[in-house]
């Protein structure tokens, strides 16, 4: 397990298999997000161009699905369309991102609305965490009390049936 966990591409696979997972899979989907967010916020704010900063962002998504859509994003721009309206055709953010984007793109002041749109993403990805953290704290406590409890029964089993066995 260890060697093919060394690998690159199963440790990708294996990700990218992960992300699949419905909870878990929302919630590593707006994890990228606000780290892509982030990056591009950063980029734009030293006056790096939209295209590179697509480009260098790339590397901040983790997962193969979501960094091919958003490699057609970054096709579409050379097409001439806007960001918010690629990332829309994509599908790869929320209503409120697109319109935080937009809005970022008709004022001139698209880095801050990018900080703003990743401030958004990782709240909501903190408050998922949070919930299904409460969800899984009570199965745990009943997995472990059901795994000791037998440890337990076995012991007392082992001890009476001592008692059964003549000398």
């Amino acid at each position: 397990i260890g060697w093919a966990y060394r690998d690159k591409t199963v440790r990708q696979k294996l990700f990218d298999l992960v992300s699949e997972i419905p909870v878990v899979g929302i919630w590593i989907a707006e994890m990228d997000t606000a780290r892509w967010s982030s990056v591009m916020a950063a980029l734009l704010a030293s006056r790096a161009d939209l295209l590179n900063s697509l480009e260098l962002a790339l590397d901040a998504i983790k997962t193969t699905r979501r960094r091919a859509r958003m490699e057609l994003v970054s096709r579409d721009i050379r097409a001439g369309e806007s960001l918010a309206d690629s990332l829309e055709k994509s599908d790869v953010l929320t209503s409120t991102g697109y319109n935080l984007i937009r809005s970022g793109e008709k004022t001139g002041k698209l880095s801050p609305m990018m900080k703003s749109v990743a401030r958004v993403y990782d709240e909501a990805a903190r408050t998922r965490m949070r919930r299904v953290l409460t969800l899984i704290e009570p199965m745990a406590i009943l997995i472990l009390g059901g795994v000791i409890g037998s440890i337990i029964v076995g012991v007392i089993l082992g001890i009476t049936s001592i008692n059964e066995v003549g000398f």
